[in-house]
């Protein structure tokens, strides 16, 4: 896909894009710097729902949002921008280890898990605002309660049950989240969505699968022990459970630690536990481009031109979906 223009980046306010494990309950964007410049003062982000975690007194940001372009370059710092569309973005995963106390403190400041409890007293709902689930056998196993969230139990059922919590778009509640989202819908033109994941020391959360969307991993608290593998569907369109069976062996094997970053494309087979020598893990994935090539967006004007040349359908139909 080409860039986008300013006027179709306006239409991406509309919405949060869902992963697949949320479903189940630029081709290169690689014009230059200056050409980014021009889209640089779109606002996606319209909505929020006030009174989320309360001000913190913890670290300054150290991603700059001055623009969405200097944004993203912070955000992959110290990989250059032109490096990660060139090499990176829908070819392979990108791994970066920072080893960098002051982004680290910064990372763990977005959804301390310490925060939890004052987000349940707000009347969390299982289901709605989270998941608990946990791989077991191979299998996700969602064990969700009924009703409200209490705090008091969810601490159980992650230290007792060894659940995983999955937090759905968790920028609703925190403001710097919110930066973060709407800095990189205004620089991709396109929706982002974001899940929060707490796991337990010794446990794993979802079974081996890939996405439909191109995601980025940033390790809030803890560490994480991932594994990915080579596609089977490459820039898939749909989610998918892959069995560990007919995955082979990983591509990358690896540890993220609080402060560290991951990207990979849609259709990267994947999966992540917590080491048991750690207390828990907090990560945080922040997903775009679903539903983004151009295929999908040619695929209903062809289908109606298909069904029009076959005499199945009228014109009235098929100027529903085409403009002549």
């Amino acid at each position: 896909m080409f860039p986008l223009s300013a006027e179709m980046q306006k239409t991406a306010s509309g919405g949060s894009i869902q992963n697949g494990e949320q479903h189940e309950q630029h081709n290169k964007h690689g014009g230059s710097q200056s050409e980014h410049k021009e889209h640089e003062e779109i606002l996606v982000k319209r909505r929020k729902i006030s009174g989320g975690m309360p001000p913190q007194a913890g670290p300054s940001s150290l991603l700059k949002f001055e623009s969405p372009t200097e944004f993203f370059q912070s955000l992959i710092h110290p990989l250059p921008l032109d490096q990660f569309f060139q090499e990176y973005w829908e070819q392979k995963p990108l791994v970066l280890h920072r080893k960098d106390d002051a982004l680290a403190s910064y990372y763990g400041s977005l959804f301390p898990l310490d925060e939890l409890k004052h987000l349940c007293a707000r009347g969390l709902r299982y289901g709605t605002d989270l998941n608990l689930c946990r791989c077991l056998n191979g299998k996700k196993k969602v064990m969700n309660r009924e009703g409200a969230v209490k705090y008091n139990q969810l601490r159980k059922d992650m230290q007792g049950r060894k659940a995983t919590i999955q937090f759905h778009q968790p920028q609703r509640f925190q403001d710097e989240l919110w930066r973060i989202q709407e800095r990189l819908e205004a620089y991709f033109g396109a929706l982002v969505g974001s899940n929060v994941y707490i796991t337990p020391g010794g446990s794993q959360g979802l079974p081996p699968h890939y996405d439909d969307v191109e995601v980025l991993v940033l390790q809030l608290e803890g560490s994480k022990h991932w594994r990915l593998y080579a596609p089977t569907v490459p820039l898939a369109r749909e989610y998918s459970l892959e069995p560990e069976d007919r995955i082979g062996a990983p591509t990358h094997d690896f540890i993220l630690q609080a402060g560290d970053l991951m990207y990979f494309p849609r259709g990267t087979i994947h999966q992540a536990d917590t080491p048991s020598d750690v207390d828990h893990s907090t990560h945080l994935t922040l997903s775009t481009y679903q539903n983004m090539c151009v295929c999908v967006k040619l695929q209903p004007p062809l289908i109606s031109l298909k069904s029009f040349m076959e005499g199945t359908e009228s014109v009235y139909f098929l100027t529903a979906h085409l403009v002549l």
